[in-house]
C-alpha cells in the first residue's frame, strides 16, 4: 500500500483576561482587556491506509495516522494503554503551564504554611492527614 505524508497541527487561541486580572497582587486589570494567545504543535507522520480497522471505538484517522518516530497509529497507541501523543493535548499542556500553573511557589493568604513541597506525604498537613480526617 502507498502511504503519503501527513501532517497533523493544530493551534488553539485563547480568548481570557489578561494577565493583571489572573494576579491577586496586581489587582483588577484595565476593564475589558483581554490577552489573545495562540499555542500551535505539528505532528509528522504518514497516513497508511492498510492499518485501517473496524474497530468502532476508532476516532476519525487515529487509525491510520502513523506518527513518524514510533511506527504506530494513534489507535495501536491507545490500545497499548498509552496516551495519545496529540498536539491539541500539548497545546492545552502549553496553556495550563503558562497560565495556571504557578511559576513561583505560593501561600496561603489569611493562614500561610510556608510550604517547602507542593505535596506532603508525612506530619501534619499531609496526604495522608487530609484523608484520615
Amino acid at each position: 500500500a502507498r502511504m503519503r505524508e501527513a501532517k497533523y497541527e493544530m493551534a488553539l487561541t485563547l480568548k481570557h483576561p489578561g494577565a493583571e486580572a489572573r494576579e491577586p497582587e496586581g489587582g483588577p486589570g484595565p476593564a475589558g482587556q483581554l490577552e489573545v494567545k495562540t499555542f500551535t504543535s505539528r505532528l509528522d507522520g504518514v497516513i497508511d491506509l492498510s492499518k485501517r480497522s473496524a474497530a468502532p471505538d476508532v476516532f476519525g484517522w487515529d487509525d491510520i495516522m502513523v506518527i513518524r518516530g514510533t511506527n504506530m497509529t494513534f489507535q495501536e497507541i491507545k490500545q497499548l494503554g498509552l496516551h495519545k501523543i496529540s498536539p491539541r493535548d500539548q497545546n492545552i499542556s502549553s496553556y495550563i503551564q503558562q497560565h495556571i500553573y504557578y511559576q513561583k511557589r505560593r501561600d496561603l493568604k489569611w493562614n500561610p504554611k510556608a510550604a517547602r513541597d507542593t505535596i506532603k506525604f508525612e506530619g501534619d498537613a499531609s496526604v495522608a492527614d487530609f484523608v484520615t480526617k
